[in-house]
């Protein structure tokens, strides 16, 4: 039984050596790597001293770098970086970041030090990039593309439809709440500078003035150049229409009875401006229906942007057919004329200017009409006989309407 228990205690003191022992081995060893593996300085100080050791163990601690070699590679990697574009950067230090966040932030250090005004634009980038992870962030970003995607869509139908049309389809959906005063400055952001003014022009000024206020310093100077440059073309025009108004017709149709110096858009506001009369008279000149049909629809369009309730086309269409009835009465009365005798003529011609009655008189609208006097008929259908037959009819009056005619044939 002695024996038994002496076996025990040798077993016993074995094992407590053991422990012992072990515990002298591991501890320092777990104490090692644990500073190894969390104290930098310590971990190059030991990859110094192995690397020094024979054999592959030395070579392999030998090929770990140094403290100081670390700082130049990181160095060297930030100096990279910070020369590419900035999407690019982000998208690396994103990398980064989920692998290394400590090198992560170095590399942050070391690349504002290269160039802080280009990592002021990276770090915005970043900072935005990590709001988006957000939910709340995320559920904004929702209500903003949705709010984008309806602002463009928005923008299709109104540009599909004439200026007209998307400025009062514009007026009513913002009148009726189905779109924001957000949302239709969102529009207008998305414009270009000269399509925005242009709407903005005709639109009603009180929904203009707030669009403006809601706009960028920026966008809003644009936007007012343009509308500037509107103004200035407006007076130019008009002052063109006062021009024409006094223009004998031949000149005025060879102007602007055509698409050869004027646009079309020029050409409607100036005889928008022209007396009812005048631009009848002159279009009754023109032979291109289809260049008075397109002339006409715009006249109309304008006069829609500027809020006119009664339109002139209808006006100047009478007023064209009036004139070419009168010039068709005046050439049959001339082929009638060539065949009388001068001396006839002469006394129905002189009845006709003494007298100057009025010899049609035609409404175009409440305030305008179309007048023909006798002495306008007589100097039309002289206009239009030979030149001997004038000459000789001429010869044969007194001196007063000699006088009178003479200054006014062909002028």
């Amino acid at each position: 039984m002695s024996i038994k228990k002496e076996k025990n205690k040798n077993k016993s003191i074995i094992k407590t050596l053991s422990i012992i022992l072990i515990s002298f081995i591991t501890l320092p060893i777990l104490v090692i790597s644990i500073m190894y593996f969390s104290n930098k300085n310590f971990k190059d100080n030991a990859n110094q001293f192995l690397a020094t050791l024979p054999g592959g163990i030395g070579g392999y601690f030998e090929s770990i770098p140094t403290k100081n070699e670390r700082a130049q590679i990181k160095k060297n990697i930030a100096h990279h970086y910070i020369n590419l574009d900035v999407e690019r950067i982000v998208d690396k230090l994103l990398i980064v970041e989920g692998e290394d966040e400590e090198l992560y932030n170095e590399l942050i250090i070391l690349m504002s030090k290269e160039n802080s005004r280009k990592m002021a634009k990276v770090n915005e980038k970043l900072r935005l990039s990590n709001l988006k992870n957000d939910p709340l962030n995320r559920i904004l970003n929702q209500i903003d593309e949705e709010n984008k995607e309806k602002i463009s869509e928005l923008q299709k139908y109104y540009t599909s439809l004439n200026l007209a049309e998307s400025i009062k389809e514009i007026e009513r959906t913002y009148s009726t709440n189905e779109i924001t005063t957000e949302e239709v400055t969102g529009l207008f952001k998305n414009l270009d500078s000269s399509e925005a003014a242009e709407i903005l022009f005709y639109l009603d000024k009180e929904l203009t003035r707030k669009i403006k206020f809601n706009l960028s310093n920026r966008s809003l100077k644009n936007i007012e150049k343009e509308l500037e440059k509107i103004e200035s073309n407006n007076q130019k025009l008009q002052n063109l229409a006062l021009v024409y108004e006094n223009k004998n017709i031949e000149e005025a149709v060879t102007e602007i009875g055509n698409l050869e110096t004027y646009n079309i858009n020029e050409l409607a506001f100036i005889f928008k401006n022209l007396s009812l009369p005048k631009s009848s008279k002159i279009l009754s000149k023109v032979n291109d229906n289809e260049f008075m049909l397109t002339l006409l629809e715009e006249i109309n369009h304008l006069q829609k942007l500027s809020d006119e309730d009664k339109l002139t086309s209808p006006a100047i269409t009478k007023g064209i057919s009036i004139y070419k009835e009168y010039d068709k009465k005046i050439m049959e009365l001339a082929s009638i004329y060539e065949k009388t005798s001068t001396d006839d003529l002469v006394l129905m011609l002189e009845s006709m200017l003494n007298r100057n009655e009025v010899y049609q008189r035609h409404s175009l609208s409440e305030t305008e009409e179309i007048i023909f006097t006798e002495e306008e008929l007589v100097i039309d259908v002289l206009n239009q006989l030979k030149i001997n037959k004038v000459s000789e009819i001429l010869e044969k009056m007194d001196e007063d309407n000699k006088s009178t005619l003479s200054k006014k044939l062909l002028t």
